[in-house]
């Protein structure tokens, strides 16, 4: 689980469903972390 705020939510998504990183590496992070954005974190 990625906790974020509500803020930064669809940048998390955006990175997590990613299928290669910025750097042109695999996301092996892909598919396996549920990101959760929490009010409590604003």
């Amino acid at each position: 689980m990625l906790l974020v705020p509500p803020s930064l939510e669809w940048a998390a998504r955006k990175l997590i469903n990613a299928t290669t990183l910025a750097n042109g590496a695999d996301n092996v992070l892909k598919g396996v972390v549920e990101v959760v954005a929490s009010p409590w974190l604003a």
